[in-house]
């Protein structure tokens, strides 16, 4: 790890990734080689049982700019939302970002989400529901599903985000440290789960609007996943209730 403390953080959860884990990995690397700011990619791999941790180890092995600006944090399966928290309270940037492996929304839109922090705004996420957005290459059936279960996530945790579910999302250092310190659901819904604590501790949320492309390799299963959502909406109410999202510094 350089010397010089990150500016910027990349948490990248991975699992199961062995197929297209170094491609991402060495273009991340190559995005920030080009920027001025000091950076860290951390990646967290959530328990594989491939060869995702492995290749990523001979990668910052054999890569001058990864071993000075990238590591591995290895953990148990338990899912993305587990793999995030635990990428997010072990960064030291000032800035602390979240990206799918898939790299479905150009990091090119750091830059500007860095400049909407520098103005006031504690947590910036990446919106494909503004104007100014593009959604390339998605098949219909995906795209009113997203619509439908943004609309009930919306209404039920009372959000007033056109877009919960998009996987790039953009947090200052002490907003991270407050909101992963108590963030509990370790699967797929604990993107609304952030940003239902960013409202309850009255941080500043803001959407941007991003370009993004469908991957046809996605892991989403909808019909899975819509069941485990509507459950986990419950459980951040029932949280909520318990005062689990007041309670700073909770181990994970």
């Amino acid at each position: 790890m350089s010397m010089t403390s990150p500016v910027i953080s990349l948490i990248v959860p991975c699992f199961n990734e062995q197929k297209r884990v170094k491609e991402s990995i060495e273009a991340i690397a190559t995005f920030f080689s080009a920027e001025e700011d000091a950076f860290e990619i951390v990646v967290v791999d959530d328990g594989s049982t491939d060869r995702t941790a492995s290749i990523v180890e001979t990668l910052i092995a054999s890569n001058p700019s990864l071993v000075k600006n990238a590591r591995l944090i290895r953990v148990g399966h338990k899912g993305k939302g587990w793999a995030v928290r635990n990428g997010m309270v072990n960064s030291k940037a000032r800035y602390r970002f979240i990206s799918d492996l898939d790299l479905s929304v150009p990091l090119t839109h750091i830059k500007d989400f860095v400049k909407s922090m520098k103005s006031g705004a504690d947590v910036v996420i990446a919106s494909r529901q503004l104007d100014g957005s593009q959604r390339l290459n998605e098949p219909r059936r995906r795209f009113l599903a997203s619509r439908f279960f943004n609309q009930i996530i919306r209404r039920f945790l009372l959000l007033g985000v056109s877009d919960s579910q998009c996987g790039f999302k953009g947090f200052t250092a002490d907003t991270a440290d407050a909101i992963f310190s108590v963030q509990c659901l370790n699967g797929y819904c604990f993107d609304p789960e952030v940003l239902f604590i960013a409202k309850k501790m009255n941080y500043t949320v803001i959407e941007r609007p991003v370009i993004w492309t469908h991957q046809a390799s996605s892991k989403i299963n909808l019909k899975v996943d819509s069941i485990k959502m509507l459950w986990d909406l419950f459980r951040i109410r029932i949280y909520s209730m318990m005062g689990k999202y007041t309670q700073r510094n909770r181990r994970i």
